[in-house]
Formats: C-alpha cells, sequence, structure tokens
C-alpha cells in the first residue's frame, strides 16, 4: 500500500531536505531513519506523542498496539487487529482507516509547519 509519504514519488522533492531521484528519502520530521511506514509508526520522535494520545479500541492506546509489535510481543494478534482480521471486518478495518487518515493528516501537518508553508497533500 502506498499511503503516498512522498518515499516512491516525486510529488514533494521541493519540500523534502534530502532527495533521491526526487523521492523524499529521510524521514522529514526527524531526519533521523528513512522516510518509510514503519518508521513512522514506531520509530519517529515527532510522531510519538501523537501516536501516544490515540486510542485503538476501549481500554487500549494505539501506542501499546504498537510497542507490542515492535517488541514482538503477540505479533500474530496485532497484526490481525492492524489488518481487521475479525469477525466484523468492515468495523476493523473502519478504525484501521480511520487510525491511520488520522496520523497522515497529522504526518504532513508537522511537515508543512517545518518547512513553513501550506503542504499540498496527494489524494490516492
Amino acid at each position: 500500500m502506498n499511503v503516498g509519504l512522498g518515499n516512491r514519488n516525486n510529488y514533494f522533492r521541493e519540500y523534502a531536505v534530502f532527495i533521491q531521484n526526487g523521492w523524499t528519502v529521510d524521514c522529514p520530521l526527524c531526519l533521523a531513519s528513512p522516510n518509510n511506514k514503519i518508521h513512522l509508526l514506531l520509530n519517529c520522535i515527532e510522531m510519538k506523542s501523537k501516536i501516544g494520545r490515540m486510542n485503538w479500541k476501549e481500554g487500549m492506546k494505539f501506542s501499546d498496539l504498537l510497542t507490542n509489535l515492535k517488541e514482538g510481543i503477540n505479533q500474530e494478534q496485532i497484526w490481525k487487529e492492524l489488518l481487521g482480521a475479525s469477525n466484523d471486518i468492515e468495523v476493523e478495518l473502519t478504525a484501521v482507516g480511520a487510525t491511520l487518515e488520522e496520523l497522515l493528516d497529522y504526518f504532513f501537518m508537522l511537515w508543512g509547519k517545518k518547512v513553513e508553508r501550506p503542504f499540498p497533500r496527494v489524494a490516492y
């Protein structure tokens, strides 16, 4: 799945600090790691505060789910939750999509603040 971080196309080259073939290769928020989904979800310092405030399910923070995934705790169950492998798959996938969309909005809002100008979000 391409979520439009700019690491597979050249849409955001004018907003990036480091580019390669027009692609945004380093995380534009922290500049510490590759610009990819895994880094943003598990390691990006700039995203941690937002992820820490997000609820996943009743009684569980999204950050708890990601910490368990990162530490190898219950990985099969966590991937099932993230990918919507439950009895009510439509509800699960809607929740996953809403959570990831909220994170993407935050990512682009922060990136816009870093470059001090409005950021054009590309719709996929």
